[in-house]
């Protein structure tokens, strides 16, 4: 995997190049993993965090990557039959049933509810609330739910409100806080030691993003995002390895069919698939935390990306390869959904 370990050191030097460490000593971090059959086959990191050498210890902010542990949790609720994903979230929110009465479960997990996505705000200014100590709360999503028009229900629109829902509904019906839930049934479970939900127990090892050039600035994420279920998952390349292969190997869930299911696509009620209006003969569809899709018309795959202002994250798994590409970066240099394909294309041909 020479390679692989050349391409990372690329990104890694065109950082250094652009001054982009010259705030807090902080050097871009990128991480890569290649899981096979089940099996870890190779395992990369490359450049400095603090003046030291990246390892493997280092942990990144997941950002929207997140979303597939939230679906998890859903999902476990259903096996102990807790919930159905055809409950209707009025349930849960008595004081938004008028807007939300023929919304379920269901259409949060695969963004077809039509709920007002509350980060696609353009007045949404993250280094002025920074500035002001605000926050954005349960509270706040609530209140962008109720004061801001819906999509059309059963068409897909991304919304990171949904996965805020779907966070408060496993607290309400597990009767323990969501960091609680996740970690208790997921984390330690799989003995994900140093995976987290951050602000659960206080944590936050986790490195700090930064804007790519020419802003250089690092970005105060958690002291705003006050909020669970649409990110917040912090975590190294080891523990999502785990992660990854009790996916494979049917341990995270009691029942095989529900592990299968994870890996499935979505159909609604009405027996369509949650269609994502992306280019190419073949549309991209979505599951539980995961699109569905073909790359380049040619490539099956399930992916996830988890973008924000100075961190990536991108699990790639080539479906006829039986092959995971995992990407983890604590900067917003590279376009991680391009590179982490792109790069996942270069590593399974050379296997």
């Amino acid at each position: 995997m020479t390679k692989l370990l050349i391409l990372l050191g690329f990104f890694c030097t065109l950082a250094k190049a652009k001054n982009f460490n010259i705030i807090n000593k902080n050097t871009a971090v990128f991480a890569i993993s290649v899981i096979k059959n089940g099996k870890v086959i190779s395992r990369e990191i490359t450049g400095e965090y603090k003046n030291k050498k990246a390892d493997f210890n280092h942990i990144f902010i997941l950002n929207s990557m997140s979303k597939q542990f939230t679906a998890a949790a859903i999902l476990l609720l259903e096996e102990q039959k807790k919930i159905s994903l055809n409950d209707k979230i009025s349930k849960f929110f008595p004081e938004i049933a008028n807007l939300v009465d023929n919304i379920t479960i269901l259409h949060l997990i695969t963004h077809s509810g039509g709920i007002p996505d509350y980060l696609n705000d353009p007045n949404l200014d993250m280094d002025k609330m920074v500035e002001n100590n605000e926050v954005i709360n349960f509270n706040y999503v609530m209140n962008y739910i109720k004061t801001h028009e819906f999509q059309e229900v059963d068409k897909y629109n991304y919304s990171n409100s949904g996965y805020v829902l779907l966070a408060k509904i496993i607290e309400k019906v597990s009767d323990m806080p969501f960091g609680e839930f996740i970690e208790k049934n997921i984390f330690q479970k799989l003995k994900m030691q140093n995976t987290y939900i951050l602000h659960y127990n206080g944590k936050d090892a986790c490195m700090p993003g930064h804007t790519a050039w020419p802003i250089f600035l690092p970005k105060e994420r958690d002291s705003v995002l006050q909020i669970d279920g649409d990110g917040g998952v912090c975590s190294n390349i080891v523990d999502y390895e785990k992660w990854i292969i009790a996916l494979e190997k049917h341990q995270v869930f009691a029942q095989r069919k529900t592990s299968l299911k994870f890996m499935e696509k979505i159909r609604l009620p009405n027996g369509k698939l949650v269609v994502m209006p992306l280019p190419g003969k073949n549309l991209s569809t979505y599951g539980y935390g995961w699109r569905h899709g073909f790359y380049k018309d040619l490539y099956p795959i399930m992916w996830h990306p988890g973008s924000m202002s100075g961190s990536n994250s991108m699990a790639i798994y080539f479906i006829e390869k039986d092959t995971w590409i995992i990407f983890f970066s604590n900067s917003s240099i590279a376009d991680v959904t391009n590179f982490g394909i792109e790069t996942g294309l270069k590593i399974i041909n050379q296997i």
